[in-house]
């Protein structure tokens, strides 16, 4: 059966419309829900048992699909991978160092008096901005209390 042409196609190609980026704030607010919801989440998941690397990275993985989605059929933002791994690390507690970790020029990762420091195969030892302890008690806590046979 032959397709009826389009009158509109001038061109005799298909046009697409192109899209405008979305903006740092319209990013910055899905990565906003996207932690809330995995926090919400992991918070009740882990009310009732404890919970092992695995189960936070497959829970991490179910939020960012279920969040993705939502984005990109209400505001039309497609959210990278890149937001799955800085879910992942924000859920772990191991926050930033996960995005160092995945870069394949960062040969070394050292953590003095609370400064973040990476090597890097081209420029050597490169600051890179600040790690608490804060952001490694959700993942040590529960080995503490584990050891300690407190909970």
């Amino acid at each position: 059966m032959d397709e009826i042409p389009d009158v509109f196609d001038i061109t005799g190609r298909s046009l697409h419309l192109i899209q405008d980026p979305p903006s740092q704030h319209e990013l910055e607010g899905w990565w906003q829900r996207l932690i809330k919801e995995g926090k919400a989440r992991m918070t009740g998941e882990a009310g009732q048992r404890a919970l092992t690397p695995r189960d936070i990275e497959t829970l991490a993985r179910k939020v960012f699909e279920g969040v993705q989605e939502r984005a990109l059929l209400d505001g039309g933002v497609r959210l990278g991978p890149e937001f799955l791994l800085r879910l992942i690390g924000e859920l772990s507690g191991l926050g930033p160092l996960l995005e160092f970790v995945a870069r394949p020029d960062v040969e070394d990762i050292a953590i003095n008096l609370g400064h973040l420091y990476v090597y890097t195969t081209g420029a050597g030892w490169l600051p890179a901005g600040m790690f608490g302890l804060t952001l490694l008690i959700p993942v040590l806590l529960p080995r503490w209390r584990k050891y300690l046979g407190v909970g």
